[in-house]
């Protein structure tokens, strides 16, 4: 057994109980929509039973959530779903943590603190930056599940142990097949990119057999549900895109500072596959990535047709904004740990905290900057910068890191989010670079090696984040569950009513409230029609016309007695509306401080 092996897997399972803390769980929000309906069979249940959303459901393909459903009940299911929830966070952090041992973090200190940067950055948080694409989230879904064999196979591929990586991606598929093809277009780049000798032809056969083996019941399951008269696309793809939501699919979608975050963002990844061992094999799996976006922003534009949409090519920047974080906690603790002079120590310590940071404005830059100077001191030539001047280190600290610790400062000024704790890491990114400068001038023998220094600073930091993540997650989860008090009040009500038949709900807005995506399930009651279901043209294009028809109409509707009148001519014979009274020709069953049920008299 491997001597790191007791503390690599000690500090894992620390460092998931700390993701979770700082993500936090929720059950029953956002994609649970289409997983719960599923996992519990609601598609039997007589509310249910010709609803053509639940009765879609059998088309979502991964077989997460056949396995989660033999597991669940209606009393069990929440906790089932965060036990999937923690497991799945526990092995993407052994990937991870398996990833920072084979590129030589092996003692306990670098180790933590790679770890520790890993738990707090909101870098690997929620979604990406304009593809959208989930990495720690608040909530289970298959998609986070795939992290762990992700992960796993580019560190089998970089050992050029295909088979096993192979069988990662095959596994990546059968739970989320998109994401299994961009492993595939991955793996098999860096194949082709790689210095001989490759892999022979035997055991490249072996891989795509094995690959073929497991995928093939999942790939069986997809073809089913692209044939037959249900899967026929008789409109604009496109065009249902944009009406949903475009932002994993269309790059109009997409701001421009997104753009530039992406941009800096694998600038730095980059730069610091140049500081790792296996330099060529990491930039031809950001170039893959690079290239699958490129593609995902030509194509929908180019072939209008659903197997291109599907592949969700535009989150695959999800994947660059996932690994990219990696290998720069990797080569920024190398410089840290490392035997280099103590500017070099700083600019690592430096690029670690700028990674905690809980803004990505300014984050991204300061990164950059840091691991840039970095690599020219490891591997740029001798008078490329003569980093070893004490005089330009200097200049470097006046002219550029302390200016760029500035520019964030006034970022999270100019966004209302500066309090005591950026305050605090950047007065100590300030601290670190000044002292560094005072140790190289002075030629101090500090009483403790600077590096041991650094990693209890940057671990203090890392504990600290987590605390005020909990405390500010806290209140907001206070005052966000103030807000929807009349909501909760609303579907309790209509839950144990004995009201019965389709309701017409309130429009969520894609780009911003979605206060009624999960309606349905809470209130047990189904919906003539909502935003969140038209995902479901995605498994199902019949289910098109029927909602795009009905998105299009409700949304045209201009105030409640036109959707009163809607209602009647639709059989509809409940109305949610966003006001305490009811229009006439209704009546009102339930009223609260924000909503209506009103009855649609005959």
């Amino acid at each position: 057994m491997p001597a790191h092996l007791p503390t690599a897997t000690l500090l894992t399972l620390l460092a998931a109980i700390v993701s979770i803390a700082v993500t936090g769980f929720e059950f029953g929000v956002s994609n649970n929509v289409f997983h719960i309906p599923y996992v519990l069979g609601m598609d039997r249940e007589p509310s249910f039973a010709d609803d053509p959303f639940y009765g879609s459901l059998d088309r979502f393909t991964s077989w997460v959530w056949p396995l989660v459903r033999t597991l669940s009940s209606e009393t069990s299911i929440e906790h089932v779903f965060f036990a999937a929830h923690l497991l799945s966070r526990l092995l993407a952090l052994a990937a991870i943590c398996w990833l920072f041992v084979r590129n030589g973090l092996t003692d306990g200190s670098s180790l933590a603190v790679a770890l520790g940067v890993v738990t707090v950055t909101p870098w690997l948080t929620d979604a990406s930056f304009f593809g959208r694409h989930g990495l720690f989230i608040h909530y289970f879904t298959h998609s986070e599940v795939t992290w762990a064999p992700l992960i796993a196979a580019l560190v089998l591929k970089s050992q050029r142990r295909i088979v096993p990586a192979a069988a990662m991606a095959g596994i990546v598929f059968s739970i989320n097949a998109f994401v299994g093809v961009w492993l595939v277009a991955m793996l098999s780049f860096a194949h082709v990119c790689a210095r001989a000798p490759r892999a022979g032809a035997a055991e490249t056969l072996k891989a795509v057999g094995l690959f073929a083996l497991i995928s093939a019941p999942t790939a069986v399951w997809i073809l089913d549900t692209m044939t037959g008269d249900d899967a026929r696309v008789a409109f604009s793809y496109i065009e249902y895109i944009r009406l949903y939501f475009p932002h994993h699919f269309l790059a109009e979608a997409a701001l421009a500072h997104e753009i530039a975050k992406f941009l800096i963002m694998t600038y730095a990844a980059v730069v610091a596959a140049l500081l790792l061992d296996n330099t060529r094999f990491w930039w031809s799996v950001l170039a893959a990535c690079v290239l699958l976006v490129a593609a995902g922003v030509v194509l929908p534009y180019v072939v209008d047709a659903r197997p291109v949409f599907n592949l969700h090519l535009l989150r695959v920047d999800g994947v660059v904004q996932f690994v990219a974080p990696l290998l720069i906690v990797i080569a920024a603790v190398r410089a840290l740990a490392g035997v280099d002079k103590p500017f070099v120590e700083a600019l690592g310590a430096v690029c670690l905290m700028a990674l905690t940071s809980a803004q990505r404005d300014g984050g991204p830059i300061l990164v950059a900057l840091s691991i840039t100077l970095i690599a020219l001191a490891r591997r740029g030539r001798a008078s490329s910068l003569r980093l070893a001047d004490l005089r330009v280190q200097r200049r470097l600290v006046a002219w550029a890191l302390l200016p760029a610790i500035a520019l964030c400062v006034v970022l999270d000024l100019r966004m209302d989010r500066f309090d005591w704790l950026p305050a605090l890491r950047y007065a100590l990114m300030a601290l670190v670079l000044i002292g560094a400068l005072q140790v190289e001038a002075r030629r101090l023998r500090m009483p403790a090696p600077p590096a041991a220094t650094l990693c209890a600073t940057l671990l203090a930091l890392c504990l600290i984040t987590v605390a005020a993540r909990l405390d500010a997650r806290s209140d907001t989860q206070a005052r966000r569950e103030t807000l929807r008090q009349p909501y909760t009040e609303l579907v309790e009500w209509i839950r144990s009513s004995p009201l019965e038949g389709r309701f017409l709900i309130p429009l969520d807005d894609p780009f911003g409230s979605r206060e009624f995506e999960t309606f349905h399930l809470d209130a047990r009651r189904p919906v003539w029609v909502d935003w969140k279901q038209g995902a479901a043209v995605m498994w199902d294009p019949s289910f098109h016309g029927l909602w795009a028809v009905r998105f299009e109409e409700v949304r045209a509707l201009a105030d409640d007695a036109a959707r009163i009148a809607y209602a009647r001519a639709n059989a509809i014979d409940q109305v949610v509306l966003e006001s305490t009274t009811c229009p006439p020709g209704s009546s009102q069953a339930y009223g609260n401080a924000r909503y209506s049920v009103c009855v649609i008299q005959p």
